[in-house]
């Protein structure tokens, strides 16, 4: 017995990460030297609980549960020097288990910029596409200042078509100007595990603000331990779009049918389904574009680019279908949180 232990405290030092040992009752019984040396030592007789030593890690692995399953699960804690991303290891080590910690900050920091630099460069590409979108109404009200300024005098109707022309090109111009802004986002806030039903329920009750969502009707599936690691607010903004965009296909009239779903891999799929004509085949391979719409009123067509990008960028991807019968499916699939994937 005393040999085993001997075996495994020496095991333990010779890991080149900081690591512990702690017991079925959540007791800490050993740390090693990398732990040690960031300044955690077990005392004789002071509090050696993980709840006490470790709350952060406490907390993360739910260790109220007398026994800790192997699994690995995400970290992030606040340290004087800011934030610090790390990644538990839970190993069964005999009658004990052995948890290894893995700092993942420098990593955490350079994917969050990738991914910045991913969205900038795709924003570049845009130009184009906002400089033509931007001249239309601006040449439209060019053109309508122009004729109010003409010195020959003006009629009162054209006075006030032109007015609400102005108008309706300048509340184009802000909607534009909202969208790009949103897409060119700069997310500071770190990213937290939520469950994915908890922002359906949000970006469903932001439809109703909607004049033709207060008449749509959405059932729900649910899926409780659906857990993603990510940015609650843009992923509720993926739906209200979805939602939206489904409204209006329906004319305000109809049912939004929504599941989530788990199957067997590492990823969550969530299907919204609606009861309009569905995208005519020729659009499919289009309606993730900048600027693409198909709607009568001259839409903007930067929801589902958008979209698409927020999905991109927390590893998922985003689909859209038809119905046999009629209607959009799209189906959202976003990589679960490490400790509720299938094992």
């Amino acid at each position: 017995m005393a040999s085993g232990r001997a075996e495994s405290d020496a095991f333990i030092d010779i890991l080149p990460w900081p690591a512990f040992i702690v017991a079925d009752t959540g007791r800490v019984t050993r740390v090693n030297a990398k732990m040690a040396a960031a300044g955690v030592r077990l005392s004789p007789r002071g509090e050696r609980h993980l709840r006490s030593l470790f709350p952060d890690y406490f907390a993360a692995l739910d260790a109220t549960s007398p026994r800790l399953a192997p699994r690995e699960v995400e970290v992030t804690r606040a340290t004087p020097e800011g934030p610090v991303h790390e990644m538990l290891w839970v190993r069964t080590l005999g009658a004990h288990r052995l948890v290894i910690v893995t700092d993942r900050t420098r990593r955490f920091a350079l994917e969050s910029s990738q991914a910045q630099n991913a969205r900038l460069a795709s924003l570049g590409f845009l130009l184009a596409s906002v400089s033509h979108e931007i001249s239309n109404p601006l040449s439209t009200i060019n053109s309508i200042v122009q004729i109010l300024q003409s010195k020959r005098g003006v009629s009162r109707e054209v006075r006030e078509k032109g007015i609400a022309q102005i108008a309706q090109s300048t509340n184009r111009l802000l909607l534009l100007t909202r969208r790009l802004t949103g897409f060119a986002r700069v997310d500071e806030a770190m990213p937290v595990r939520f469950p994915i039903d908890t922002v359906i329920d949000e970006a469903s009750l932001q439809l109703k603000y909607d004049s033709l969502g207060e008449t749509v009707a959405l059932t729900r599936q649910r899926e409780e331990s659906a857990i993603v690691l990510g940015h609650p607010s843009q992923i509720q903004q993926v739906f209200f779009n979805l939602f939206l965009n489904a409204a209006q296909a329906m004319k305000g009239a109809g049912m939004i049918d929504v599941a989530t779903s788990i199957g067997t891999g590492s990823m969550l799929t969530v299907t919204v389904a609606d009861a309009g004509p569905g995208i005519a085949p020729e659009h499919l391979d289009d309606i993730f574009q900048p600027f693409f719409t198909t709607k009568s009123g001259g839409g903007i067509g930067l929801g589902l680019a958008i979209s698409n990008e927020i999905v991109h960028e927390h590893g998922g991807t985003i689909v859209a279908t038809n119905k046999p019968e009629g209607g959009a499916v799209f189906q959202v699939m976003l990589p679960l949180a490490m400790e509720n994937r299938p094992r």
